[in-house]
């Protein structure tokens, strides 16, 4: 018998207010809340990437 390694997705921690978020935009792009949080956590990432090389300025604080 071979044993099968089942792939985890990681676990976050989201405010009540992003979870509301969350769910207002996997209705409108009519998919699931776990499609939704992955899209919004890669375009946060490439958001990331662009501030980071410098391409775009992070908003003043």
């Amino acid at each position: 018998m071979t044993k099968q390694r089942v792939k985890e997705k990681p676990q976050i921690r989201v405010s009540e207010d992003l979870r509301d978020k969350i769910t207002e935009l996997a209705r409108r792009r009519e998919t699931t809340k776990n499609d939704a949080a992955e899209f919004l956590l890669t375009i946060g990432w490439e958001v990331h990437q662009l501030i980071e090389s410098g391409l775009i300025l992070p908003k003043a604080s």
